[in-house]
């Protein structure tokens, strides 16, 4: 495939707006998580199910929607200036904002969380300061990891008498509930050293592995449970053994107290109804991690490694995208490689291929489909999993193809009625089982859920490019600006949205009312800033190049 290094190649407006609108969508999506009944570092008293449904349609495929559009138009840039100038592009505009952005608006939006988390505390019908634990809890239940057993429910409460009773009375130490968690699993995670020494006293396996390959060690470094740790150790525990991620109790313990951290560990103990004491956690995971100590060079390789990103993340994954296509371009140009057929961007290739592949990767994610919810996993640091890495490339490269094959996408949008259509109803008819952890419900339920949200995706994605080039038919200059602000609004906004979030958390505002005036507030403080701080500016040149003069208006072909 030779380089067709062509500068008057025409600019995809349409496109163009509609990744800067998958970029504005992400506000939206951020500002409903406080009031989705779903796990979130600020949790509202108030919360809404259709917001929930707001924000699982918008997360299936806002991301990979963008993945798309950013390899069509990596291709664009490459047939505009060569390998070198995508490579010198993407370094500036990619490469550059991620490396400022990572001690600028990281540690900003860290701050800003936990600046919303104390506005969140402060009850302002009482003037008390309320734990968000509970919130959580009452989100999840343990109902959503299935039975427990009479020894595992002992053992969540340490109830040394009633531990002995049941053990004396034949009950199976290493049993496991229908989570796949063993009572000494239990007594870790609540951090009950007494229990844990008992149980390992009659015969409970200090190495149990949980559906995801953890250790009761593993649970009590999450949790930050020195005591429990200790007695683990005692017992035999091997803080070496990894889970299915290759994350080891030590790994845990070491993970710093950011945005991720808090998110998983408060996700997981509203999950579990494990009681997560925030004033103190710090300190004992701190003394945890003392106990598991590793070398300094592994340390300094896991923290490096576990750098998190924030909601930056997305640039990360740009990086080794745009490096694999600039190789593969760079390949087939060498080989004198043609572009392939068209067949490759019908919708027989999508349905037999792309539907598949993106279906097996959705099989790698939420932990195997064991856990509930519906689209992709988020990777915050600079260690990528690989399976989201895998699911965003797919579309990436799919994006690529079209440019290189359909690069005016009417061949593969042509249908987006039926398209947008199908995703819809795929959405309604997959949603139910994916919020019920379908891996726990039989391989005919897993399968579905698969299909159903790479149907889903894949039909949203199509079907939003062809309405979107069928109705910006011409270049509007506000859409323009608009466009080129979403970069910034999107990289900002987050700090603002964890203090609003916090600030509305703890007043008698309805959800819509939350979310609306969340979401108002950090467009319009977005677009201030852009027009006067930005767009003039050389952090403007920095994002979205030098500003246009509005071109001569031109209907595009129909």
């Amino acid at each position: 495939m030779q380089t067709p290094i062509s500068p008057g190649i025409a600019r995809r407006h349409d496109l163009d707006a509609l990744r800067g609108g998958a970029m504005l969508l992400g506000i939206v999506l951020h500002a409903s998580l406080s009031v989705a009944g779903i796990p979130w570092m600020i949790q509202s008293d108030q919360s809404s199910e259709g917001l929930k449904h707001v924000f699982h349609f918008i997360h299936v495929f806002r991301m990979p929607l963008f993945f798309l559009l950013s390899g069509y138009f990596s291709v664009m840039l490459w047939q505009r200036r060569g390998v070198r100038g995508l490579a010198r592009q993407r370094l500036l505009r990619i490469g550059l904002p991620l490396l400022i952005g990572a001690y600028t608006v990281v540690p900003l939006t860290e701050n800003a969380m936990e600046l919303g988390m104390e506005l969140q505390r402060r009850d302002t019908r009482t003037g008390g300061v309320e734990m968000p634990a509970a919130r959580l809890a009452s989100w999840a239940g343990s109902e959503a990891l299935g039975p427990a057993t009479d020894l595992t429910e002992a053992a969540k409460e340490g109830d040394l008498a009633r531990l002995r009773e049941l053990l004396d009375a034949g009950a199976d130490v290493n049993g496991a509930d229908g989570a796949e968690l063993t009572a000494l699993h239990w007594a870790s995670a609540w951090g009950h050293a007494d229990a844990c020494r008992l149980l390992i006293e009659r015969g409970a396996e200090v190495g149990a592995r949980d559906g995801r390959d953890a250790t009761p060690l593993h649970a009590a470094a999450f949790f930050g449970r020195p005591e429990a740790v200790r007695a683990l150790l005692e017992g035999g525990a091997d803080p070496s053994l990894r889970d299915e991620d290759g994350t080891s109790p030590a790994d845990l313990a070491d993970w710093p107290w950011d945005e991720a951290r808090v998110g998983l560990t408060r996700f997981m103990a509203g999950l579990m109804s494990v009681p997560l004491d925030e004033a103190t956690i710090e300190g004992d995971l701190a003394a945890t991690a003392e106990l598991l100590q590793r070398s300094a060079f592994d340390r300094l390789l896991e923290d490096l490694g576990e750098f998190s990103l924030g909601h930056l993340w997305f640039l990360w994954f740009l990086v080794p995208l745009s490096i694999g296509l600039a190789v593969v371009l760079g390949v087939l140009g060498l080989l004198g490689r043609s572009a392939p057929g068209s067949w490759t961007v019908s919708l027989g290739f999508v349905l037999l291929v792309l539907v598949p592949a993106t279906g097996l990767t959705t099989a790698f994610q939420r932990g195997g489909l064991t856990m509930p919810g519906f689209g992709p996993d988020t990777s915050f640091t600079l260690s990528i999993d690989l399976h989201v890495l895998v699911h965003y490339a797919v579309f990436f490269a799919f994006g690529g193809l079209v440019r290189a094959v359909d690069p005016d996408t009417r061949l593969v949008t042509r249908r987006w009625p039926t398209l947008l259509l199908t995703g819809i109803a795929a959405y309604f008819l997959t949603i139910d089982a994916a919020l019920a952890a379908p891996a726990k419900q039989g391989e005919d339920t897993v399968l579905g859920v698969m299909l159903g949200e790479s149907i889903c995706v894949w039909g949203l994605v199509l079907g939003t490019i062809g309405l979107t080039q069928r109705v910006l038919t011409r270049e509007r200059h506000w859409v323009r600006v608009v466009a080129d602000g979403s970069y910034w609004a999107y990289l900002m906004h987050m700090a603002l949205v964890f203090v609003l979030q916090g600030w509305l958390a703890a007043t008698e505002l309805g959800p819509w009312v939350q979310v609306s005036i969340t979401c108002a507030v950090t467009f319009v403080v977005m677009g201030v800033t852009y027009l006067t701080l930005v767009r003039p500016t050389p952090i403007g040149t920095l994002l979205n190049g030098p500003v246009r003069r509005p071109a001569a208006a031109a209907p595009q072909p129909s």
